[in-house]
């Protein structure tokens, strides 16, 4: 009876551990689903959210950027005033959506954190977004817009060294200059350079280079006129200088050629398909002695720039000179022209709606090129900015007959290309 019990006893636990088994085991694959399904129902959730309201947490968050960076650019050399006024600060709307602002200043850099939060309301989760700004603060004399509208000689004095020959100086004579004083251009190959460095009247480049990653951006323009000589074709090439360094230049010019008389350089004839009397705008690059074109314009009357065929008085030539280095660096440059009509002498303005933008003959825009750019610019410190006129003096029996060559309203931008002052990074 005993093992019969023990047997039967054995063999009623065996069968009932059998079944609490399988009931255990059901039990652990319910719950299991059970998790299963909450994870999704949670996950399920969170990804509605995410789908409705993310993007709106962000837009947030950056309306919080859009509201205090214009705040701090326009008052960059004050960071306490700045912190006091924008660090810590909640901005609350009437549906109970909201931005939070901090602030900090470490020179030369601002560093802006954005928080947008959505009204949670019913909702268990709450969508929550930021956006980190830093904005470089270039310093005192760092940027911006400087204009040098050649009025006086100080004009000539104060911002310019010279490379010879250079017999540049004011001219106040109606009969050339239209009743205001000028920058007259006289001898057939002039050069002027930005004395920029210790300048205090001026742009500090070093610096703004410094600050922005060791990139230079800018913008430049000027007025010219030319009178050509009487009885002859002309021949010129006048504008602006960039990426100066010595006897290595990049520079944007108008251009007439004729036969590429005496100094000329002969790549402007050679290397531009076209009639002699044609006007362009041509982008080329010096090396010392050599010149070569890197793109050209063809100007029609669509330009706005032309009288006949020739350069109408006090004309606007533009460059925007834009440094990148995403894996190469290189410049990307673009060019700009507008007529007195549309823009007259004594007017200077950044609104690049008031020029035309120019077509290169390549049919890139902007222009590409990795020549000339800022590495090593502490070391250098080149003259970067200038002006340059190359014309062809013309011999009539026993006469001398200059081009008469004329600048006015030379301006500088350092702000409307990449890294300007208060330059933006967002993230």
């Amino acid at each position: 009876m005993t093992c019969l019990r023990k047997k039967f006893t054995g063999s009623f636990v065996n069968q009932n551990g059998s079944v609490l088994i399988a009931i255990i085991s059901t039990m652990v694959i319910i719950a299991g689903l059970g998790v299963s399904l909450l994870n999704m129902t949670t996950s399920t959730t969170t990804g509605q959210l995410g789908a409705m309201d993310t993007f709106r947490a962000y837009y947030l968050a950056e309306s919080g950027g859009r509201y205090a960076l214009p705040i701090i650019q326009a008052d960059l050399n004050s960071p306490a005033t700045l912190i006091a006024q924008l660090d810590g600060t909640t901005y609350t709307f009437a549906n109970g959506d909201s931005f939070q602002l901090s602030l900090s200043y470490t020179a030369p850099d601002y560093t802006l954190v954005s928080i947008g939060t959505l009204a949670q309301g019913t909702q268990v989760l709450s969508a929550i977004r930021t956006v980190n700004y830093t904005i470089t603060n270039p310093g005192p004399g760092g940027g911006g817009q400087t204009d040098i509208p050649f009025d006086t000689p100080a004009d000539l004095t104060d911002n310019f060294t010279w490379q010879g020959p250079a017999p540049a100086y004011m001219v106040d004579d109606p009969f050339y200059t239209d009743g205001s004083p000028a920058l007259y251009l006289q001898d057939e190959r002039t050069y002027l350079k930005l004395d920029w460095d210790g300048n205090p009247g001026l742009p500090n480049l070093l610096n703004i280079w410094a600050t922005n990653g060791n990139l230079l951006s800018y913008d430049l323009q000027v007025k010219i006129k030319v009178i050509n000589p009487w009885l002859f074709n002309p021949e010129f090439l006048v504008g602006l200088s960039f990426r100066e360094d010595g006897n290595r230049t990049y520079g944007i010019s108008f251009l007439k050629r004729d036969t590429c008389w005496t100094t000329f350089p002969n790549a402007f004839c050679n290397d531009i398909p076209g009639a002699s009397t044609n006007l362009y705008v041509v982008l080329w690059l010096r090396n010392g002695n050599n010149y070569s074109v890197i793109d050209y314009h063809l100007v029609d009357a669509a330009d706005n720039i032309l009288t006949g065929n020739d350069l109408t008085d006090w004309s606007t030539l533009v460059v925007r000179v834009e440094e990148t280095d995403v894996g190469v660096r290189r410049n990307l440059i673009t060019a700009y022209v507008q007529g007195p009509g549309s823009y007259p002498r004594h007017t200077i303005s950044w609104d690049f709606g008031l020029f035309n933008e120019l077509d290169w003959a390549s049919g890139d825009n902007p222009v590409e090129d990795a020549t000339r750019t800022t590495v090593n610019f502490d070391s250098l410190r080149p003259t970067e900015i200038g002006l340059h006129s190359l014309s062809t003096t013309r011999r009539w029996w026993f006469w001398w007959i200059p081009h008469y060559i004329f600048m006015d309203d030379f301006s500088i931008n350092i702000g409307g290309g990449a890294g300007g002052p208060g330059d933006v990074e967002q993230f």
